[in-house]
Order: structure tokens, then C-alpha cells, then sequence
């Protein structure tokens, strides 16, 4: 799976949009939405998973 950028932050707006009841929230703060935008993802997890760093799941970053 080669998620990209946008693909991500779709998936994020409609999991907020999901699951607004619950989280209180119309949409994440705008501060918060420009970090997932801007911050390179794929420098943060390990080589085996950069093709998966734009899905919107956890993944490791090596240090437990």
C-alpha cells in the first residue's frame, strides 16, 4: 500500500468527520492539520516501512 500525502490527510478529516460525537469536534485545529501536512513522515520510520509512512496508522519509529 503507497499512500500519499493527501490520501492521508483525506483519511484524517473523515475520521474527525466520523467521529465528531465522540472527539467533540467539527475538524482537527488548523495548527494540527498543517503539522500532518508539512512534517516528512517518511524520514521518521525505518527504510522496511517509507512506502507505508503516508497511511494513516501508527507505525514504529525504533525506539519502542
Amino acid at each position: 500500500m503507497n499512500s500519499t500525502l493527501q490520501d492521508m490527510i483525506a483519511d484524517i478529516e473523515n475520521e474527525v468527520i466520523y467521529t465528531r460525537s465522540s472527539i467533540g469536534k467539527n475538524r482537527l485545529i488548523s495548527r494540527v492539520m498543517k503539522a500532518m501536512a508539512t512534517v516528512p513522515r517518511h524520514k521518521f520510520v525505518p527504510p522496511r516501512l517509507k512506502y507505508q509512512a503516508y497511511v494513516n496508522h501508527p507505525l514504529p519509529i525504533g525506539h519502542g
